[in-house]
């Protein structure tokens, strides 16, 4: 197995194995997330939002282009510019809307 391998797994075992909270103040917008801090390792959090990144596809959602990392029916992202300072991940169903893909 390569490093590529490799660190796909790791990032679909710790994104299956995330605590995931509704977002509630957002229900037009119906998504979930997982905060950094309540994770066991915060580097392990910081290592899978720099993942999401890396192996996330780059489109477009609203204006603001984004990585999105699809995994069992759910696209996950992160939204600082820089995954080492992210607070959280989110993730939200495939079907809820169409990113668009950026050129």
């Amino acid at each position: 197995m390569n490093d590529r391998e490799k660190n796909l797994m790791r990032l679909k075992f710790n994104l299956r194995s995330a605590e995931w909270k509704f977002a509630k103040t957002m229900p037009h917008i119906p998504h979930y997330y997982t905060v950094g801090q309540k994770w066991s390792d915060f580097s392990e959090f910081i290592w899978t939002a720099n993942a999401v990144v890396r192996y996330g596809v780059f489109q477009k959602f609203f204006k603001e282009p984004r990585h999105y990392f699809y995994l069992d029916g759910w696209r996950f992202w992160v939204m600082d510019r820089d995954p080492n300072d992210a607070a959280i991940i989110n993730r939200e169903r495939e079907d809820i809307r169409k990113p668009k893909w950026s050129e």
